[in-house]
């Protein structure tokens, strides 16, 4: 891939910006799901049920994943962008409607392959793991323009309350299952600083138990480095064992 001057100075304004980013921690998330679901789709084994179980199942899990990410995007942000400069969101709008496309397509393969001949499965696991690997190059991409321009019109249009207000509206859109579903996959992708953030305003303006169960989680899907950092931060009690 051939990157220009002016991409990467695209990249270094989103990186040192004093902006609120809409796109950067669900983005840092979609990562890491798309890197676990390829990896995940590379070492699955043809011969073992469970094994294909366990892709389908993951396949299944990052297709809601994406479905969920892309209709929020559609619903809030999309009509923010068309209201502060007509015709920017055209493209990755176009590019939404080829993505539920792929999810679909990528759900039916992975319901498939059990039912695939024991002598064709080898193959089958092979073509869904291709046809993975290229709907992640096409998701990285694309978060690349939303991050770039997308974020280049919305800083030029609305001061930081007016994106944090379209953030707010997602926010009370999800449900609580895609709630759970994100932060599965943000947590563990978020620098410690932005993690701190994020659950030190969770624990301001949660009800207790929903906190509750986001910090267990955060313990589930943390290592124990990072997890003795944010109980650190959150002054709560270091277990013994971990890094004090």
């Amino acid at each position: 891939m051939h990157t220009s001057p002016q991409e990467i100075l695209a990249v270094r304004g989103t990186a040192t910006a004093p902006r609120f980013d809409i796109y950067a921690s669900i983005h840092k998330g979609f990562r890491l799901m798309l890197a676990d679901l390829v990896t995940s789709a590379g070492r699955v084994d043809p011969g073992d049920p469970a094994s294909l179980q366990q892709l389908a199942s993951k396949v299944e899990a990052a297709a809601d994943f994406c479905a969920s990410h892309l209709k929020h995007e559609n619903a809030f942000v999309h009509p923010a962008l068309e209201r502060a400069q007509p015709g920017t969101s055209q493209r990755i709008a176009t590019e939404h409607v080829e993505h539920e496309r792929d999810i679909e397509a990528l759900r039916g393969h992975a319901r498939a392959l059990a039912d695939w001949p024991a002598q064709d499965r080898a193959a089958a696991c092979r073509a869904l793991y291709h046809a993975v690997s290229l709907f992640a190059v096409d998701n990285l991409a694309h978060m690349h323009l939303e991050e770039t321009e997308h974020n280049a019109v919305l800083w030029a249009h609305l001061d930081d309350a007016g994106i944090m207000a379209i953030h707010g509206q997602i926010l009370a859109a999800l449900s609580p299952a895609e709630t759970m579903a994100s932060l599965r996959w943000m947590l563990p992708a978020l620098a410690p600083a932005e993690r701190l953030g994020m659950l030190a305003g969770m624990r301001a303006n949660a009800p207790a138990p929903v906190f509750g169960a986001v910090l267990a989680m955060a313990r589930e899907r943390l290592n124990d480095d990072d997890w003795a950092a944010l109980a650190r931060g959150l002054g709560l009690p270091v277990a013994p064992g971990l890094a004090a």
